[in-house]
């Protein structure tokens, strides 16, 4: 938890023009990392809602695409 909650804070640092899409693929990184340890930790209910893995898959790859996008600003 510490690991990402650092890598979400210090996309705040990334500087323009890089920063908007590295940061929304570190915070969309943190929520799909939550959404996972709130379906292994927190629902006793099984199975877990239908709605929580493609959420958690949403926020996974809308993620990867993000930090694709900030990546091919530096190049």
């Amino acid at each position: 938890m510490g690991i990402i909650a650092a890598m979400a804070i210090s996309s705040l640092f990334v500087p323009e023009p890089y920063a908007r899409p590295v940061i929304a693929a570190a915070f969309l990184f943190a929520l799909s990392d939550s959404l996972i340890a709130t379906e292994r930790f927190l629902i006793k209910a099984t199975p877990a809602p239908r709605w929580l893995p493609p959420a958690i898959w949403l926020t996974y790859w809308l993620a990867q695409f993000f930090f694709c996008i900030g990546i091919a600003r530096i190049l």
